[in-house]
């Protein structure tokens, strides 16, 4: 038994580049089907992809059409940012309780209103996704904002604490 553990054992460190790739291929292949499988997966190629581009404005442009009245705006990251900092006037609307803070609070704007969304950090692309949600209801005039919040205050603009 000591001899036939000593040969596996030697045999174990000879892993060949076909061992694995036969483990990485078997493990993706697991992964993929659970996640097909699984109701709540990951999509493999993020909807963002595929989006046409949102066109973008600048943030003293921004500052004068919301000045005027004539552009509503829209925090789109989580709540714990919005409370932590946000531009003065702005409404929070995370993609994550998108449909029931869009009929608390836009489900009366115009259409054609202009919107104006920021949003973006290291990690996620929220204002991204909050102006494709509002596309999809029917928002024909969604601008994300040109180097968010950060773009914002670096201008001296007003900003709520």
């Amino acid at each position: 038994i000591k001899d036939l553990v000593g040969r596996e054992a030697a045999r174990s460190e000879r892993a060949s580049l076909t061992d694995f790739v036969v483990i990485f291929g078997a493990c993706l292949l697991v992964g993929l089907f659970f996640n097909y499988a699984n109701p709540s997966g990951v999509p493999i190629i993020p909807p963002s992809w595929s989006r046409p581009p949102i066109p973008s404005t600048a943030p003293a442009a921004a500052r004068s059409r919301i000045a005027a009245g004539e552009a509503l705006l829209v925090d789109a990251r989580p709540r714990e940012f919005f409370e932590h900092g946000r531009i003065k006037g702005a409404v929070n609307l995370p993609a994550s309780l998108f449909d029931f803070l869009y009929g608390m609070h836009l489900a009366d704007v115009d259409p054609k209103r202009e919107i104006i969304v920021y949003g973006r950090n290291v990690s996620r692309r929220y204002d991204d996704d909050v102006a494709a949600l509002l596309r999809r209801r029917g928002h024909e005039n969604v601008k994300l904002l040109a180097g968010g919040l950060p773009a914002w205050k670096s201008r001296g603009f007003e900003a709520a604490p």
